[in-house]
């Protein structure tokens, strides 16, 4: 080999090897670049599995702390958990209302007992549980009827702690969803082992001693709660791209149950909380600022119907701004709103609206209510229940014999970004209006005629209570003996 191809190499070898060190020092520098500040935490608590999982997420903005950049007159906290678009049937809150024995756990009784469980529910007295009966605060065309402006997400899967009163909240809906007194004999306390924590970490606010928390104590252990998952979000500039990751470091005990796996791609973090994946991103919206100046200042022009130049208070609803109304537009109240006035009222509230994070979650994948029901008609028949654990069977990942809500669960996904203007904030009632809760009552030919009109609910089968002979006529239709009379049975009658 030449003296000037190994010179050459050797050039290369120490070219790599400084550019290596570059990274490796520019990566470690990336790494230690968090430092958290006073008030830059936020705590979360995950209710969908097994047990809680508790997370905190340090949000800062160009090194700064949320309450830092916001503006003195600004409205609401700083960081708010939102439901997302949800499908009606998301919202139906099944599992708890037939895990009859609160252990947690689905099993293949009381999945079949979903009929007897339900029944005081089912209002139409039709032998099945229709959406419209487990969700009745929605329009049967879809969508929430009205409700408080400020309610709480509660069809949500975490809570979200900070002041007294909402940990009060979380501490109740702890309470509701972990308590098992079947098992601790403890009504309406939770264990520490309820809580998927060691013992030692509730002794201090345990008044009573009893090796349990009511929901006052729950509340007030909140105050400070555990940080099993640290979760650090970095806006670098008001157009920056964002970047979250997984706080490391630390040593953090989890229940096998709740073993987090993460990965990193696209700026996306994925985080497994048992057989649930929560899918994690950041998202930089401050672009929507000018946005929202450009359609409010073009709405402007096709409100202004005789075009002079102003908005007064008959052409004002064409303006579509939510929440707004024209006094406080107005702002010289001289009953004449200007294209500047209303840029400058825009302005006003896009600082406002986007020195806040929103945490907004949603769901992919089928409900509990979906996965039984199988015809989508938006109800659950007998049949459907009876057999619904042997079709779900391979979701049972342990082997236990039941399902967790976990195991059940689909995607969970959850994107922190600034706080959304009104103008281009979908209105989730609006969103849900695609899916109705009335029951999609379908007029089968299978079958013979006799079935047919006998089958009164069109669930596909005939009940005892639905038969017109004699029991023992039914019972000799009922080959398999399960309580129903199907088509297949019916057609071998013939």
């Amino acid at each position: 080999m030449s003296r000037c191809r190994v010179l050459f190499i050797a050039v290369v070898v120490v070219s790599l090897g400084a550019a290596l060190a570059q990274t490796q020092t520019s990566t470690k520098a990336a790494k230690s670049a968090f430092r958290p500040i006073d008030g830059d935490a936020y705590d979360l608590v995950y209710l969908g599995g097994k047990q809680p999982l508790f997370l905190r997420v340090h949000v800062q903005i160009a090194g700064k702390t949320l309450v830092m950049l916001r503006p003195s007159n600004a409205e609401g906290a700083a960081f708010s958990l939102v439901a997302g678009v949800r499908r009606t049937s998301q919202s139906a809150d099944l599992f708890a209302r037939i895990d009859t024995n609160h252990d947690g756990e689905l099993s293949e009784d009381e999945l079949r007992a979903i009929p007897q469980t339900l029944h005081k529910l089912d209002v139409d007295d039709d032998e099945t549980i229709g959406l419209e009966e487990l969700v009745p605060f929605r329009s049967q065309f879809g969508g929430p009827v009205a409700q408080p402006a400020n309610a709480s997400p509660s069809d949500v899967p975490f809570v979200l702690l900070g002041n007294p009163a909402a940990n009060e909240a979380a501490a109740k809906r702890l309470v509701e969803r972990f308590d098992r007194t079947d098992q601790t004999g403890h009504a309406g306390r939770l264990t520490a082992d309820e809580l998927g924590l060691n013992s030692d970490t509730i002794v201090a606010v345990d008044r009573n001693a009893d090796a349990s928390l009511d929901a006052a104590e729950l509340a007030n252990w909140l105050k400070e709660p555990p940080a099993q998952v640290e979760l650090v979000i970095l806006f670098a500039s008001q157009r920056g791209r964002p970047t979250i990751e997984v706080l490391k470091g630390e040593s953090r005990q989890l229940p096998p149950a709740m073993a987090t796996k993460t990965t990193a791609a696209l700026g996306l973090l994925a985080v497994r909380l048992g057989s649930v994946l929560l899918e994690l991103r950041a998202r930089n919206l401050m672009s929507q600022a000018q946005d929202a100046l450009s359609v409010a200042q073009s709405n402007f022009y096709q409100a202004d119907k005789d075009k002079n130049l102003y908005i007064d208070p008959t052409e004002f609803g064409a303006l579509q701004l939510p929440g707004a109304e024209f006094k406080t537009v107005d702002a010289n109240g001289d009953g004449m709103l200007f294209r500047d006035e209303l840029s400058a009222f825009v302005k006003q509230q896009t600082a406002t609206a986007q020195y806040k994070i929103e945490a907004v979650f949603s769901e992919e994948g089928g409900s509990l209510f979906e996965l039984i029901d199988t015809d989508r008609d938006r109800r659950l028949s007998r049949r459907e229940c009876w057999t619904a654990f042997q079709r779900q069977k391979t979701r049972d990942v342990d082997g236990n014999g039941s399902f967790s809500a976990d195991e059940l669960g689909g995607t969970l996904r959850m994107t922190f970004e600034y706080g959304r203007l009104p103008l281009f904030n979908i209105d989730a009632a609006t969103a849900q209006g695609n899916q109705g809760t009335a029951a999609l009552i379908r007029n089968s030919t299978a079958g013979p005629e006799w079935f047919r009109k006998m089958d009164r609910n069109k669930d596909g089968d005939v009940s005892p209570r639905e038969f017109l002979g004699p029991r023992a006529t039914f019972q000799k239709l009922d080959r398999d003996g399960d309580g129903l009379v199907s088509v297949d049975e019916a057609n071998q009658a013939q």
